[in-house]
């Protein structure tokens, strides 16, 4: 398959590879002459696979997760599910038709319903027998199925959580859509409960689309992650290939910290204030170069700094060192003991990645 414009050859996904979702030229403007909120996107998502939109407030992300569920139109694009027209020329199929599971940040409970009754709600076209053995399989599955009479201000926010999962499992969707689904619990909860989740999701099959703005869990949740800016793709590929290689600048700052570097470039190889460098690909000229503050380590010998800021973590230390007219930042571990004002020598691990735009 020939990537679009806006994407990028997928990286490895679960199981097979076959696309269950495609999105082509989606564009969206919530009124005539405003910015585009979606701005001709074009991606895929394949069989089993997560994938994670992340991106800064305002960059889309929600919004496209809103037209695949058809809760917003689209004023250009189509969605296809399966090879079937969800939103195209002349197509709009209502939400409840599309066959998508929706995980909504703030769980969308019943109240007034206990467990078993939320998740049997999106059960139709089923007699009640059927119903409710789908209903124990999928509490089940989440591992609920001794909560199944609790209501849910009984259960702790991971439970509700679940709950939520289950009830979207249920109709055996072909597609999960999960908004911000962990951003309500406390951290070490949010930990535990995204491993939870994952591994459910993984063991129903099933193909799921995150929403986040968290750096961590889109890294350790999601197959490949799709960065958004301004309605556009900036990047997409699996964590280590956006993580290690970031095409812009934008990709390299914010995911994850990075030392973005002036230099100048002959080949595979470029001249800078960290000394001779070695880049992911040949350049000439000016080029603005990405290195990650774990790549930079220091040594006996090599190019001198000096300590402008220590941040002490425990396991490790983020140093801010100056290095010429340029400010560095070096992930050390804990067993380096730098002070303020003193003088260091460090050296570049691997490659230094050339970033393309901004």
């Amino acid at each position: 398959m020939t990537p679009t414009l806006n994407e990028t050859q997928p990286g490895p996904v679960p199981q097979s590879g076959t696309e269950v979702l495609r999105v082509e030229h989606l564009s969206k403007r919530y009124a005539p002459g405003f910015p585009a909120v979606l701005d001709d996107l074009s991606f895929a998502v394949h069989k089993g696979e997560m994938l994670a939109l992340l991106g800064p407030s305002g960059c889309g992300k929600t919004t496209t997760l809103r037209v695949i569920a058809g809760f917003e139109r689209a004023d250009q694009g189509q969605v296809l599910l399966d090879g079937r027209a969800l939103i195209g020329p002349q197509v709009f199929l209502a939400p409840e038709k599309r066959n998508v599971g929706m995980v909504f940040q703030d769980y969308a409970l019943f109240p007034h319903l206990n467990v078993t009754q939320n998740v049997m709600f999106g059960l139709k076209n089923m007699n009640r027998q059927e119903r409710e053995e789908r209903t124990r399989q999928v509490l089940g599955l989440v591992g609920l199925n001794i909560f199944a009479k609790r209501y849910p201000h009984e259960l702790s926010g991971g439970q509700q959580q679940r709950v939520a999962l289950a009830r979207a499992l249920a109709p055996r969707p072909k597609l999960i859509l999960m908004d911000e689904p962990f951003s309500n619990l406390d951290a070490a909860l949010r930990h535990t409960t995204r491993q939870e989740v994952k591994a459910i999701l993984r063991e129903a099959g099933m193909t799921a689309i995150l929403v986040t703005h968290d750096q961590e869990e889109a890294l350790s949740f999601a197959d490949r992650i799709m960065l958004m800016r301004a309605g556009k793709i900036e990047q997409i590929g699996t964590p280590p290939e956006v993580y290690q290689s970031p095409r812009t600048a934008f990709v390299a700052n914010f995911l994850g910290r990075s030392n973005l570097i002036s230099a100048r470039a002959a080949g595979k190889t470029a001249d800078s204030c960290l000394g001779k460098l070695n880049l992911s690909e040949e350049a000439k000229g000016p080029v603005l170069i990405s290195i990650r503050p774990e790549d930079i380590v220091f040594a006996d010998q090599g190019v001198p700094v000096t300590v402008k800021y220590m941040e002490y973590k425990g396991h490790d230390v983020t140093y801010t060192c100056t290095c010429g007219e340029q400010e560095v930042l070096v992930h050390a571990h804990h067993n380096h003991h730098f002070l303020e004002g003193q003088q260091a020598f460090v050296t570049v691990q691997g490659l230094a990645q050339v970033l393309r735009g901004s």
